[in-house]
């Protein structure tokens, strides 16, 4: 699960150098930018649950960490990926 979120932060920083080049490059994206954004940032916190009640708390802290870029994002990231 861990790998899907780096590579979902990975994407999102291409986008974003991409949309530096050329600010039409995310338009397709639209308004789902944020939303993906919120949903990649609760999905860490679902599975860190998952992983506590498992009895893997070291396993679900690393997990739960997924979640601090989303909250950055949110705040302070790009505008086309903000609310």
């Amino acid at each position: 699960m861990r790998g899907g979120f780096a590579a979902f932060w990975i994407l999102m920083a291409i986008l974003e150098v991409s949309r530096r080049w050329n600010p039409t490059v995310v338009d397709w994206l639209g308004p789902a930018g944020p939303w993906l954004v919120l949903v990649v940032t609760l999905l860490p916190v679902i599975e860190t649950v998952r992983e506590f009640r498992q009895g893997r708390p070291v396993q679900a802290m690393k997990t739960a960490l997924w979640s601090v870029l989303g909250i950055v994002t949110l705040l302070y990231g790009p505008s086309w990926l903000r609310f």
